[in-house]
C-alpha cells in the first residue's frame, strides 16, 4: 500500500472509531451532529402516504422484535408526520431528546 493509501486508511479507521464523538454535549460537536441529523432524515417528508405507511409499520416490527413498544407519543408523532402534518426531522429530534441523546449544542 503507499503512503496515501495508508493515510486514507488510518483517516477511515480514526473516523470509525470516533464516530460517537459528535454525541457529545459540547459546541464542537455542535454542527456535526446538525449534519448527522439533517443527513439521517433527509428526504423522508418527500415520500408518499402509502410508503410512510410501510417505513411506519417496518419500524414498529423491528421494535417489537426488538422487544421495545413504542411510545403512544412516538405513534402519535408518526401519525401526525404521516398526514403531513409536522416533519420528520421534528419527529426524530424529539424523540432523541426524549431518550436522552444531544440534538443541539
Amino acid at each position: 500500500m503507499n503512503n496515501s493509501g495508508e493515510g486514507a486508511y488510518i483517516t477511515l479507521v480514526s473516523l470509525a472509531y470516533g464516530t460517537w464523538d459528535y454525541l457529545k454535549n459540547s459546541p464542537k460537536y455542535a454542527i456535526l451532529r446538525k449534519l448527522k441529523i439533517l443527513k439521517l432524515t433527509n428526504g423522508m417528508d418527500n415520500i408518499s402516504s402509502e410508503e410512510k405507511e410501510k417505513r411506519i409499520s417496518f419500524s414498529e416490527a423491528m421494535t417489537s422484535i426488538e422487544g421495545v413498544s413504542v411510545s403512544d407519543r412516538v405513534k402519535n408523532d408518526l401519525a401526525n408526520w404521516k398526514n403531513g402534518n409536522i416533519s420528520f426531522l421534528s419527529v426524530f429530534e424529539q424523540t432523541l431528546k426524549r431518550y436522552g441523546f444531544v440534538t443541539e449544542a
